[in-house]
């Protein structure tokens, strides 16, 4: 049996289940928890990728994943759940695997809901698990699961009958990466999205048509064949697409726009919401998914139900610049109050407690 003073003295072990230098949205959340957990009380052990294309962080452990992938990978989380007191699992990969390792090695764990379970995300969840009743069970299997939104805790519970943690663990973004610009008007707008044709790609275009003094950028899958028809359809000489850009080159895009809009119907919390915030560039976007919880109307952005609405918006904002200016300056603050070095309190919180009934 661990002591009292054994347990307050040591580190907690955690497993991040992500490769830490590879982009993408879970291993991207998983690098900035990797950076910012507190290394006096953490010991961090993750995943890095043979073919990485970021830098490794600093003061965690690795289990590097060599070719072919489809073996190492489970050699990878094998070792990581076996060195671990705590292990995050966000990813679906190896679900399997992972569940008869947690159980045969008495580990804890647990995982997070970071999007609305309907619509296309259901869909593609469903591609996975085969059945919905496989998809709980999954979910089922963590000793936590958190949502990343209040709205998506309700929302799963009521709708897919998942109860999940009553803390909420947000993500967050590095603020300080950005170059920060209050603009006054409105002269070019962005949208940042993979899987474009999900994303309310033709209500964006719709916004193009009805402001043709205005240039919209398209950040994301624009080579995708569905994207290219609706492109040719339109025929729109102010629309500018980048296929996917690079951290560094989408900062440098965020410096030449002023309004970040994304028309989509199911999300959890946009990473790039707080990204373009960061560099006071404030959203318009669509409530379905419970938006109003951090964006305020008129305050920091706009959380609206239609693509009329949205034309209504940028109407209002052109003819408004010392409004505009305002919601440029919350906008900066709403991504300070995301920021890693925020947030990742509300995950040591969680993760010290769910290793104290490890440890005990």
């Amino acid at each position: 049996m661990t002591s009292k003073s054994e347990i307050k003295d040591r580190k907690t072990t955690v497993f991040l289940g992500a490769y830490l230098n590879f982009t993408n949205a879970q291993n991207i959340n998983c690098r900035a928890l990797a950076i910012h957990l507190d290394k006096s009380k953490f010991e961090v052990y993750s995943l890095n990728l043979f073919s990485g294309n970021l830098p490794l962080v600093d003061n965690v452990k690795y289990f590097r994943c060599f070719q072919p992938l489809r073996i190492s990978k489970y050699l990878g989380y094998a070792w990581g759940i076996y060195k671990a007191d705590v292990a995050y699992l966000p990813k679906t990969e190896c679900n399997q695997w992972n569940r008869f390792l947690l159980r045969l090695l008495k580990r804890k764990s647990f995982s997070t809901i970071e999007g609305v379970l309907s619509g296309t995300n259901l869909t593609k969840a469903l591609k996975v698990f085969r059945s919905k009743e496989k998809l709980l069970r999954h979910y089922e299997t963590f000793d936590k699961l958190y949502s990343i939104t209040n709205f998506l805790k309700e929302y799963n519970s009521k709708v897919l009958k998942l109860d999940t943690d009553k803390a909420v663990l947000p993500l967050g973004v590095n603020s300080k990466q950005f170059s920060k610009t209050i603009a006054s008007n409105i002269t070019a707008i962005v949208m940042v999205g993979n899987q474009l044709q999900y994303k309310g790609l033709e209500d964006y275009l719709h916004l193009a048509c009805n402001f043709p003094n205005l240039h919209f950028h398209i950040v994301g899958s624009t080579s995708d064949r569905h994207v290219q028809k609706m492109l040719s359809q339109k025929k729109l000489t102010n629309v500018i697409c980048h296929e996917k850009l690079n951290h560094k080159e989408l900062i440098q895009l965020f410096k030449k726009v002023q309004l970040h809009v994304l028309p989509s119907r199911a999300e959890g919390f946009p990473k790039v919401i707080l990204e373009a915030a960061s560099a006071g560039i404030p959203s318009l976007i669509y409530s379905d998914y419970g938006a109003t919880e951090w964006i305020k109307t008129k305050q920091n952005g706009f959380v609206v139900d239609t693509v009329s609405e949205m034309a209504e918006v940028i109407k209002y904002l052109l003819d408004k610049p010392v409004i505009f200016s305002k919601l440029s300056v919350e906008a900066v603050e709403l991504g300070q109050s995301f920021d890693w070095k925020v947030t990742v309190k509300s995950w040591e919180i969680e993760i010290s407690s769910i290793a104290s009934n490890t440890l005990t």
